[in-house]
This record gives C-alpha cells, sequence and structure tokens, in this order.
C-alpha cells in the first residue's frame, strides 16, 4: 500500500507508541498542525492527544520531551483554548511543566516549558497552582540568574539566547501579579529576589537603549501590579510607619490607582526635596524608593513606539503617585524634577482608550503637589479638553470610563484654581463641557458622564475670581 497522510487520530496513537523516534515525530507533527489553528486545538483535545503528551514531558528523550512541550504550548496558546489549559491542569501537566523547566538542560526546551506555563498562567483557575509551584523556580532558577549577567557584562550576557526564557517566565508571573488578590500581590512582593531582579534588568536595558522588547514590558508589568494599592496593602502589615503626617483613617476612601478610581484625600504639605534611595531596601520596600519613579519615568521616555510599554510605566507611575504616604508626595516631585510631565501628557496624544485613562488618572494624582498643579494646567489643558466628545476630530472615541476620568482630572485641576479654569476657557473647554451638560434629555451620553460633567462645571462657577470674566463671554449661573 502506498503511504498516506495519517488522520490526526492515528497520529495521538503513535505518541504511545514505545518507540522514541515515532513519538518525537507524532508530537512534532501535532505542535506544526495545531499552530494557529483553534479548531485542530479542539480536536485534539476531543481525541484525548493531551494526556499522552503530558506524560511524555517526563521522557528519557530529551528530543521527546521538547515536541510534546512544543505541542502543549501551541495547544494552550490564546483565549479561546481555555479548554485545553483545564484539561492539561486535569491530567496533572501543571507540575510535569514545573519540573521540565527545573530538570531540563536544553535552552529550547525551557523556552517552550517556560512559554507553555506563560499561556497556562492566563487562565484564572490555574493561577493559584501556578503561583504556589512556579513562583520560585522561575525566580531562582531564570529569572535572578539572567538578571544578575545582564547587570554584570553591561547589558550583552553570555547567555543572550537565556531572553525568551526570561521573557516567558516573566510574563507568566506578569499574568500572575495580575489577578485582583492581595494575598498573590503580597506572595510576590515577598519573593526574595523577584523585584529586585526585575528593576536590575529594567536599569540594565535603559542603560543599553534596548526597551523595545517584550522583556521590558513585561518587567514594568509585574511592577506596575506589585505597586497597586500598595499604600494600603503595606500599611496593613506596618501602620503609619510610612506617613509625613498622621491624616485620619483612610479606611472609607476610594483610590486613583490603575484598578480603581475615586474620591480624593485632603492635600498634604508641600515637599519639593526628596530624599535619597535607602541603600538597604530590599523586597517590596524597592517598589516605592524614589528610583522607582526615576526608572518609569526613563522608560515613558523611550516608549513611544511601544504602547504596551507605555501603558505599563504610565501605570506603574499612576499607582505610585497615588495616596496620602510620604513616597506617593516624592513620586510626585521626582516625575517634575525628571522633566517628565511634559512626557506624560504626550503620551496623551493616542486613541488608545488605557493609555489615555492611565495618563489622566497619573495628572490628577501628580496634581495633588501644587507646582505640578500649574504646570499641568497650562501645558495639558488642550490636551484634555480634546480628549472630551463634541470636538471635530471623529476619531476621539473614549469610552465612558475613561471619558469621566479626563472630566475628573479637569475638575481636580479647576478647583480653587482660577489660572487653570482660564486655561479651560481658552482651550474653549466650557463649552464642550456645558454641551455634555445640557443632553441630559438625549440619552446620548451616560448618567455619570452628565453627572461628571454637572460636577466640573460646578467647580468652575465657583471660582469668584473668573465669574466676571465668564460673565463677559456670555456665561451665567445657568449654564453651570
Amino acid at each position: 500500500t502506498g503511504w498516506h497522510t495519517p488522520t490526526l487520530e492515528e497520529v495521538i496513537k503513535m505518541l504511545s507508541y514505545n518507540l522514541p523516534v515515532v513519538q518525537q515525530n507524532a508530537a512534532a507533527y501535532i505542535q506544526h498542525l495545531s499552530f494557529n489553528d483553534d479548531k485542530i486545538k479542539a480536536d485534539v483535545r476531543k481525541l484525548r492527544g493531551i494526556p499522552p503528551l503530558v506524560r511524555l514531558l517526563d521522557n528519557p528523550s530529551s528530543e521527546v520531551e521538547l515536541n510534546a512541550c512544543g505541542a502543549l504550548r501551541n495547544l494552550s496558546y490564546g483565549s479561546n483554548n481555555d479548554k485545553n489549559k483545564i484539561e492539561i491542569k486535569n491530567c496533572e501537566g501543571v507540575p510535569a511543566v514545573i519540573r521540565l523547566i527545573r530538570a531540563s538542560k536544553n535552552i529550547d526546551t525551557k523556552e517552550q516549558a517556560t512559554g507553555t506555563l506563560w499561556n497556562l498562567s492566563a487562565l484564572p483557575e490555574l493561577k493559584g497552582q501556578v503561583l504556589e509551584l512556579g513562583l520560585e523556580p522561575l525566580t531562582n532558577l531564570i529569572i535572578a540568574p539572567y538578571a544578575e549577567v545582564v547587570s554584570q557584562h553591561d547589558g550583552k550576557p553570555k547567555e543572550v539566547e537565556m531572553v525568551d526564557v526570561f521573557t516567558n517566565a516573566v510574563g507568566t508571573i506578569r499574568n500572575l501579579s495580575s489577578y485582583d488578590n492581595y494575598e498573590n500581590r503580597k506572595r510576590l512582593r515577598d519573593c526574595p529576589n523577584l523585584v529586585f531582579s526585575l528593576f536590575s534588568v529594567l536599569r540594565s536595558n535603559i542603560e543599553n537603549g534596548d526597551v523595545q522588547n517584550k522583556a521590558t514590558e513585561n518587567c514594568v508589568c509585574v511592577l506596575r501590579n506589585l505597586t497597586f494599592q500598595l499604600q494600603k496593602e503595606i500599611q496593613q502589615s506596618d501602620t503609619q510607619l510610612y506617613m509625613l503626617d498622621q491624616p485620619a483613617d483612610n479606611d472609607d476612601k476610594t483610590d486613583t490607582s490603575c484598578f480603581g478610581k475615586g474620591k480624593k484625600d485632603k492635600p498634604v504639605e508641600v515637599i519639593d526635596q526628596v530624599p535619597a534611595d535607602d541603600p538597604d531596601a530590599e523586597g517590596a520596600s524597592l517598589l516605592w524608593q524614589p528610583e522607582a519613579s526615576r526608572i518609569y519615568v526613563a522608560l515613558l521616555a523611550e516608549s513611544q513606539k511601544r504602547d504596551g510599554l507605555t501603558e505599563a510605566a504610565i501605570g506603574a507611575l499612576q499607582n505610585l503617585t497615588n495616596g496620602t504616604w510620604k513616597w506617593a508626595i516624592y513620586a510626585r516631585v521626582v516625575v517634575r524634577k525628571e522633566k517628565a510631565l511634559p512626557v506624560v501628557i504626550d503620551r496623551l496624544r493616542t486613541d488608545r482608550d488605557q493609555i489615555v485613562r492611565a495618563g489622566t488618572t497619573t495628572l490628577t494624582n501628580l496634581a495633588e503637589d501644587g507646582k505640578n498643579k500649574e504646570l499641568i494646567g497650562k501645558f495639558a489643558m488642550k490636551d484634555l479638553v480634546y480628549k472630551l466628545p463634541g470636538g471635530s476630530d471623529p476619531n476621539v472615541r473614549l469610552s465612558d470610563t475613561t471619558t469621566i476620568a479626563v472630566l475628573n482630572t479637569i475638575r481636580n485641576l479647576v478647583e480653587n484654581n482660577a489660572e487653570n479654569t482660564r486655561h479651560l476657557r481658552d482651550a474653549a473647554g466650557i463649552e464642550r463641557i456645558t454641551s455634555i451638560n445640557n443632553s441630559r434629555d438625549t440619552s446620548r451620553f451616560h448618567d455619570k458622564i452628565v453627572k461628571a460633567a454637572g460636577q466640573l462645571l460646578k467647580a468652575i462657577w465657583a471660582n469668584k475670581e473668573v465669574r466676571a470674566s465668564l460673565k463677559k463671554d456670555g456665561w451665567n449661573k445657568g449654564h453651570f
């Protein structure tokens, strides 16, 4: 009989043959077939192809292990293949992949294994197990050694080929850190060497002008997520230790860090000097050292070609400048002194909704500092008004949440500030805001947008200094 192309069912049976060369070729064929093909990926699962592939991860032949892991990586890639991720978990695939990460000396196998773990860690149901089993080997066998090599060799590591393995390992940690779970964040913050290593790699990449890559983006995303609700979560274990003054208990306040928005605390005394970094800082305390702000600012300055990096660096600054503790106050000063306010403002010039939202909320946090408030009012007002609906550019279509963030940032700038109210008037902002406010009967905007516009108009009119000039322009109390 002539040779025929084997069916998928036949190939899956070959995975259980007792001949390594057959198993190796069968796994490679499944890896090839399933690349970017969600139907084939589902068929492999339905034909029970995943259990034998997982078994092959503990095969004496390194070629078999490599191809089986490559196949599992493709089968678990993408949000359409969550059933495959569950199937891999159900046949003890997570510990098997992590055993391979620990044991394999082959760089290609390590790359496939960490890539598979990155895919699996995207599914909420798997995050707990991946964190439990994977955090220590990823940090101690990949992330920390890579960081050490990079920082010693002027950023040109002997193990340049390790960069993909490092990227996958930090990508996995990125997924684990994004799960909105205080315990997970605490585990990651407290993991020895993790935060230190990520900052080391960023420092080295900045020095070498090598930031336009996924490794840098993943590092910043992890640090951004670990900086979320930092004041609140650190104070749970170290009450009032980090305050400049002692404000009343803030538990009822919501925040403007990157997973939340809300009312703000009263501004604290004006500070203009930033202390040196603590040379003994380690672990979580590295997250709030002034150098962290400088690193994010440096990355933001180089991020214009990469939206993911821009969003991560702005998000990190947003989280770091949020709150009433002294580290937020210092972070606001660092951003100004590093001349980064224009960079944050410039990054708003995009139609990427999440970047605009993170950028405007960061400006709100930065404007808690009086000098920043003046500078942002002067240089950002036009950009903020441009983001409001009702302009001539049809490409400005932001989500409701982001539009509300823009309105709240403008309100924050004009509150008790006549000069910023004039900047808003000069940018033709009052027309846009009143037209949003007047649309309440037309259902053109969500009620919350109309409400935010109304609150902003009240704040404008409350500035008694500017009322005369507003009246001269034809406005009256009824408009506000």
